[in-house]
C-alpha cells in the first residue's frame, strides 16, 4: 500500500511546536504506516491556511492522485487538508475517482472507498 503523507499547519510558529509541528505530524503518521507494513511514497509539508487550495504540497498530492501513483493519503488530522467544505468536496471526489482511500490519525478515522478494502 502506497501512502502520501500530507501535513499542513498555518503559520510557521505552529510548524515547530509540539504537539501539531510539522515533524511531529510526520513522524505519528510514519509510525502507523510502519505499523501497517505499508510504504511511504511521499511526504509533503505546507505551511499555509487551509482556507485556500493554492498551496504548494497539496498541489502535489492532488497530482499524484490523478496519476495513481498512490493507494492512500494519510493526514494527522482530516482538517488540515482543508478547512472548507467545497476544497474538502472536490478533494473527496477525486480520492473517491480514483478508488482511493483516506486515513486521518486523529480520532482515528479511516475511509477507504474500495469496497471490501482494509485499511
Amino acid at each position: 500500500m502506497r501512502s502520501f503523507i500530507y501535513c499542513r499547519v498555518s503559520t510557521r510558529e505552529q510548524s515547530t511546536e509540539d504537539h501539531y509541528s510539522l515533524d511531529n505530524q510526520e513522524q505519528r503518521c510514519h509510525d502507523y504506516i510502519k505499523m501497517k507494513k505499508w510504504r511511504v511514497a511521499k511526504v509533503c509539508k505546507d505551511v499555509a491556511s487551509g482556507k485556500n487550495d493554492d498551496r504548494a504540497g497539496f498541489n502535489e498530492l492532488l497530482s499524484d492522485i490523478r496519476l495513481q501513483k498512490i493507494d492512500v493519503v494519510t493526514v494527522y488530522r482530516l482538517d488540515h487538508l482543508s478547512r472548507t467544505c467545497e476544497i474538502f468536496t472536490n478533494f473527496w471526489k477525486q480520492l473517491k475517482n480514483q478508488a482511493l482511500g483516506l486515513l486521518a490519525l486523529l480520532r482515528a478515522l479511516i475511509q477507504r472507498l474500495r469496497w471490501g478494502a482494509q485499511c
